[in-house]
């Protein structure tokens, strides 16, 4: 790692959102018989109070340790972890209006990075990565519905009375559980002085747990292979050609190719002329591939007002299960 050994504290501290950081890290490193350890590790507390008005506060507990190791010749490894952890607070813009719909949703991130690179000569290179996250959120949005949200806008008073001793409560539950499984290994090489070449490929398994999200109530797991090269080659001392493709298997949305072709063009010492041309693809979400957003009625209104015969009722919205990934083609010139 580049930053100094040591220890380093901040802190600071700021008006009017009460802002408060505190970040405390240590770093050193080891001599080995063959090569050295360094390591990093930094702890942290946030807290930030948000906007005037606005329910936005913020509280995170952080935290990530880094290892470097060079055996002093051709392999260096890399590991990292790391976590971020505190509740959000959310207010959905109506907290003027309702600052009881004030709410907070629980945040947890946790990740690991574990990357070996060997040097197989000056011109040669191989690197392969591993990569896992870790993502929780628990958030519960509930309040109880208004007489006018309920429809009762214009009702005679004694109505509105009414429903207001027993009104209907609105649920929808955010909270969710998502992995990410990351392999990827890359073999870079300069054959001559003109050609550069980067090639490789990964695979990668996203896990999604939600059921207020989306439409399955088990955790659901969707693979994605991804195989790339990219070259560049100095075809004279003024022109630069870059040509590459990426093609990507997805289990959502099946296989796609993104092309891209590159000339830069050196006019003088100062300038340069840059034409790209490319064609980019984004695969859904798994919530807008399969999403089932569901939102909770309660209460014995349902049935005192509209004549319901559950004084629980499930309303949803739901993606149509039918999406193709998105294209974009881009052409790009400047100097």
């Amino acid at each position: 790692a580049s930053e100094p050994n040591g220890t380093f504290l901040r802190y600071t501290a700021g008006k009017p959102h009460d802002l408060q950081d505190v970040i405390l890290q240590y770093g050193d490193n080891i001599s080995l018989k063959k090569g050295l350890l360094d390591y990093r590790i930094t702890l942290g507390s946030l807290s930030d109070d948000g906007f005037e008005d606005r329910y936005d506060v913020m509280e995170a507990s952080i935290g990530r340790f880094r290892l470097d190791y060079n055996n002093g010749a051709d392999d260096t490894w890399l590991f990292e972890t790391g976590f971020n952890s505190g509740p959000r607070g959310l207010d959905a813009g109506n907290n003027y209006a309702y600052p009881e719909r004030n709410r907070e949703k629980d945040v947890e991130y946790v990740f690991q990075h574990l990357r070996w690179t060997h040097n197989i000569s000056e011109q040669e290179e191989v690197y392969i990565q591993f990569f896992h996250n870790y993502h929780k959120v628990d958030e519960l949005n509930q309040f109880y519905l208004t007489a006018d949200e309920f429809g009762l806008s214009g009702a005679p008073q004694a109505i509105i009375d009414t429903y207001n001793l027993d009104p209907v409560q609105y649920s929808l539950h955010n909270s969710l559980r998502t992995r990410r499984y990351d392999l990827e290994a890359q073999h870079t090489l300069v054959p001559n002085e003109k050609v550069r070449i980067a090639w490789g490929g990964s695979i990668r398994r996203d896990q999604w747990y939600s059921p207020g999200l989306i439409a399955s109530d088990d955790t659901i797991h969707i693979d994605l292979t991804r195989i790339f090269a990219n070259t560049e080659w100095r075809a004279t001392d003024k022109l630069k050609i870059n040509a590459g493709a990426m093609w990507e298997n997805s289990e959502l949305t099946g296989t796609s190719l993104s092309p891209r072709l590159g000339l830069v063009y050196q006019i003088d010492n100062h300038h340069n002329f840059r034409a790209v041309a490319s064609q980019a693809t984004r695969i859904p979400t798994m919530i807008e591939y399969d999403g089932k957003i569901i939102v909770n009625y309660s209460g014995a209104n349902l049935t005192n007002f509209y004549g319901w015969p559950d004084p629980s009722y499930d309303t949803f919205l739901q993606s149509i299960q039918d999406l193709d990934h998105e294209k974009i083609t881009s052409l790009e010139f400047g100097s």
